[in-house]
């Protein structure tokens, strides 16, 4: 089975391939593709056949996948478009990229955004300012998870020893549960 491509190649012009051969071979396109989406594929080119080939018979068009993006049916793809996970951009803080492809214009779109990492709680803009430590308890160093925006989100685990010598004796100390720091 030939493709549309090389039946009506449109380096040869658009006039090339008539409407009736054009449209033969837009028919058996849908026997190219995976069993599970040919119905689909048979439903696009049911739908819209004759937009097809009205857009190939310009000769403005240089490729099928042209005609499909034009139609709307198919989306424009950008290279180098992918979103990061949050990692470490510094003691205390982490960043991540999300990455959105517009698919009608092919452009990405990369946003930054930045959180505290784990121990710290505020917020930031830039990755650089705007966490603080979560304070430690006698030695014990406070938890929190990442993108706590707020102290009461810092707390002292439960698994978490201490030394502790005071009037009434010394020995070691522990929470029952986490600990969580209160105003």
């Amino acid at each position: 089975m030939a493709k549309l491509s090389e039946v009506c190649s449109w380096s040869f012009g658009p006039s090339f391939c008539d409407e009736d051969t054009f449209l033969n071979t837009l028919d058996r396109i849908p026997s190219f593709y995976p069993e599970a989406v040919q119905g689909q594929a048979w439903e696009i080119i049911d739908e819209y056949r004759f937009v097809f080939y009205e857009i190939y018979s310009t000769g403005d068009v240089q490729d099928g996948n042209e005609i499909c993006i034009l139609t709307a049916l198919c989306e424009r793809s950008c290279s180098d478009c992918d979103s990061v996970d949050w990692a470490s951009s510094g003691t205390g803080y982490e960043k991540r990229i999300l990455a959105n492809c517009n698919g009608e214009t092919g452009v990405c779109t990369k946003t930054t955004e930045y959180r505290c990492a784990a121990g710290y709680y505020g917020s930031s803009t830039n990755g650089t300012s705007g966490c603080s430590e979560c304070t430690p308890h006698s030695n014990v160093n406070a938890g929190s998870s990442p993108g706590s925006t707020v102290q009461t989100l810092c707390f002292i685990p439960s698994a978490m020893q201490w030394n502790f010598s005071d009037t009434a004796g010394s020995g070691t100390a522990r929470f029952e549960t986490d600990c969580y720091y209160s105003n």
